[in-house]
């Protein structure tokens, strides 16, 4: 289509982010393909016509559902990525439950593993061979391969609008969205967030903050002064029947930015255990040691995980404590709940260790205060009060 120019009072840039394509051979080759929209779903789907295996690059949250749902319309499947781990958000732990179901379904999940090349073989765009590594290189045959491994800041018209870039090539916004350009505004998966709990700039490109960017540019571009407070990283999926979620920052992102913390783990039900259904989770929470402010959460396991991850996240919002969740009131009836809830149970858990740990810290403190007195004692029972064999080897 042809160009041509269109004036605005106030423009809105939304353009969202694009897929990382790899810097290797075979990148381009027409069955290599990334998931975007709806027209690259359409194309996918046409290009599996005939084809027995597919390998996904990239076991986050796109990849794992990519590889669920080859299984179920019965491909044969390769997941790789190059981290130890899947789904990068949560700590290591909390995601070996769900390499697990991976590798129980059948798919051949190999992590710590980097794609080094595509090619064709006997010049059919189905027949690919895919060389990954490190060392020693190995090879498999696959007839499509689907990257899922990230995504990148749509930033084209906003660098060619001059517009300042922040971390990772994102456009730098301030609370109400506005970039440098008083009367451009952006929003999305383009957009440099701060994270909620180290206050530091990063590109978090997520569904509900850019659907609530959109209302306070909106609001702001009518005169109303909404404030963007900052993005949690809320995030939740299923893979086959384990789900998983996560809210605010993650045990790694703490200790990349030296921020203390502590942890509890609880390992309840999603409701009472006696009643029909009941599903069993792993529920992971952080904590200053100092003031108990709730600094994230994850859980994965079956039924009720959601429900759990949403408290957590209204918690970390409204700067809640692990005190605060010990006297949180939840709904009961056995086929939903437990009289204590699980967010109840991380709280009585952390709850009790800083109540513990300020115990023993008042205790060590007053033998701190007496230790002088105590060996001013000894001594004086050394010098004058001492028995005759102190200091005399007995015969």
């Amino acid at each position: 289509p042809s160009s041509y120019w269109e004036s605005y009072d106030r423009l809105v840039i939304a353009t969202g982010a694009a897929p990382i394509k790899p810097p290797i051979p075979g990148a381009d080759l027409p069955n290599v393909h990334s998931l975007r929209n709806l027209r690259d779903l359409d194309f996918i789907q046409h290009r599996l016509n005939g084809v027995e295996h597919v390998t996904v690059v990239g076991a986050g949250f796109i990849g794992c559902e990519l590889a669920e749902n080859l299984v179920r319309i019965g491909k044969r499947v390769t997941l790789l990525d190059f981290a130890p781990q899947v789904m990068a958000p949560l700590d290591r732990e909390m995601s070996v439950p769900v390499a697990e179901t991976l590798r129980a379904h059948g798919i051949d999940l190999q992590l710590s593993t980097a794609l080094n090349s595509i090619e064709l073989i006997d010049g059919s765009e189905q027949n690919l061979r895919v060389t990954v590594g490190p060392e020693p290189e190995r090879s498999f045959d696959t007839g499509l391969v689907l990257m899922g491994i990230g995504v990148r800041p749509d930033n084209e018209l906003a660098e060619r609008a001059g517009l300042e870039l922040g971390v990772r090539g994102t456009v730098r916004v301030n609370e109400h969205m506005q970039t440098s350009d008083e009367h451009i505004y952006a929003v999305g998966d383009v957009v440099q967030v701060d994270d909620f709990v180290p206050r530091e700039h990063a590109h978090v490109p997520l569904a509900g903050p850019a659907n609530r960017q959109g209302r306070i540019a909106a609001d702001h571009i009518f005169g109303r002064q909404s404030t963007y407070r900052g993005t949690q990283g809320s995030s939740i999926t299923r893979v086959f029947e384990c789900t998983l979620a996560c809210t605010g920052s993650a045990e790694k992102t703490l200790r990349r930015h030296g921020i203390p913390f502590e942890k509890v783990y609880v390992h309840p039900y999603s409701h009472v255990k006696h009643y029909p259904d009941a599903q069993a989770m792993c529920l992971k929470v952080l904590f200053c040691p100092e003031s108990g402010r709730i600094l994230g959460a994850q859980a994965v396991g079956g039924a009720g995980v959601d429900k759990r991850i949403d408290v957590m996240s209204t918690a970390i919002q409204g700067g809640m404590t692990v005190y605060d969740l010990e006297e949180l009131e939840a709904c009961y009836a056995p086929p939903f709940n437990s009289a204590k809830d699980p967010v109840n149970m991380a709280g009585f858990v952390a709850g009790g260790i800083l109540r513990s740990v300020r115990r023993c810290t008042t205790a060590l403190l007053a033998c701190t205060h007496l230790l002088p007195v105590f060996v001013w004692i000894m001594l004086l029972w050394i010098s004058y009060l001492r028995p005759p064999c102190v200091g005399k080897l007995p015969y």
